[in-house]
This record gives structure tokens, C-alpha cells and sequence, in this order.
């Protein structure tokens, strides 16, 4: 008897959400950016971690917070009011 199992998910990565959002390419935000379209398809898919020095230049090339990108290292600052 063989079994086989379908992972299907509709989970999208930080990077991928906000590509959407703005409607940008992963040839055009590799332009934006200067990264290597496989590297950010990469990230954006979630197959490639993001490092934190990326996630800085990703802030700064492309307007994404680098606490979306990498919580663990930057939490999210909490709103006190």
C-alpha cells in the first residue's frame, strides 16, 4: 500500500505579502534593490532565510520594516496608549 501526502499552503512570507501589496514584480523589487532576482524569489517564496544585514537593505531599498521581515531579531514595537 502506498500512501501519499499533498502539502498544499496558501501561507505567504512577510517579503511576498508586501510585493503584492505594492503589485511589484520579483524582477522589478530585484531591480529596486540591487539583489539577484534568485536570491529575492528566494526569500520571497521562503526558501532562503532572510539574514538580518538583508533585511536592513530590503528596509532601505524597498521600504519593508526590517521587524516584518525578521521579528526574532527586530520585535515589533508595541503601541502604548
Amino acid at each position: 500500500m502506498t500512501v501519499s501526502y499533498e502539502y498544499t499552503t496558501n501561507m505567504k512570507t512577510p517579503l511576498a505579502t508586501y510585493l503584492e501589496s505594492l503589485d511589484l514584480t520579483v524582477a522589478d523589487a530585484a531591480k529596486l534593490s540591487g539583489t539577484p532576482y534568485t536570491t529575492l524569489y528566494q526569500h520571497v517564496r521562503g526558501l532562503r532565510s532572510i539574514r538580518g544585514e538583508q533585511a536592513i537593505h530590503y528596509e532601505q531599498t524597498l521600504d519593508i520594516s526590517r521587524s516584518e521581515l525578521r521579528p526574532d531579531l527586530w520585535p515589533p514595537q508595541k503601541d502604548f496608549h
